[in-house]
């Protein structure tokens, strides 16, 4: 059995009550969860596999979602297993997504027999392709991130792009962008609230 994540607040997880819902057949969580990592992973999907021509990504990307909905959800009741409440975030679901991608890509591969003039995923050492896909996972998580903040408004937007993009300190970004000194910092207080609630939307805390 699953262990399903209980939050602070003596309820489960938000992500675990949804994939509770898909174990049970529920079309409606089923339809959400499809909605909402279906276009991203396929993006990756294309852009990592869409030059080999024996493997589709539609066809990967159907494979997947119906791995994850039969037997009762079990893929996705696995990843509760392996993941407290705390860990149960979108962000570590997509990897564990990826990583079910590449479990099928592997198998594909192995049916077609050796790929010539390319190294196939499973060749390649684990750990250095486990690196390899957090390194991709976390840029993907700092464009959506930069997304979200630039929402947040111009000034906020601006102020995180000098701060860690350009790496200016407070008083450096006082100088440059004209601002009176206690703006700048009432807009670092702005800035951290919108890193939190951001954080919190694209489940990276």
């Amino acid at each position: 059995m699953a262990i399903i994540g209980i939050a602070g607040d003596g309820h489960p997880t938000e992500l675990a009550r949804r994939i509770g819902q898909i174990a049970e057949g529920d079309p409606d969580a089923r339809d959400w969860f499809y909605r909402r990592y279906s276009p991203r992973l396929y993006r990756r999907i294309r852009s990592r596999y869409g030059r080999d021509r024996r493997l589709d990504p539609e066809e990967l990307l159907h494979d997947l979602f119906v791995w994850c909905f039969q037997d009762g959800g079990s893929v996705l009741l696995g990843f509760l297993d392996r993941n407290s409440a705390e860990q149960q975030t979108a962000y570590r679901l997509e990897g564990y997504l990826w990583g079910l991608v590449a479990g099928l890509v592997s198998n594909r591969r192995r049916r077609f027999g050796r790929v010539p003039e390319q190294v196939p995923a499973e060749d390649v050492p684990p750990a250095f392709a486990a690196d390899a896909e957090e390194q991709e996972l976390r840029r993907d998580m700092l464009r959506e991130l930069s997304a979200c903040l630039k929402r947040s408004g111009s000034r906020i937007y601006l102020y995180f792009t000098l701060r860690y993009v350009e790496g200016l300190t407070p008083q450096e970004i006082s100088h440059v962008s004209g601002w009176p000194r206690p703006r700048a910092y009432k807009l670092r207080s702005k800035l951290n609230a919108a890193l939190r609630r951001c954080s919190e939307l694209l489940g990276i805390a």
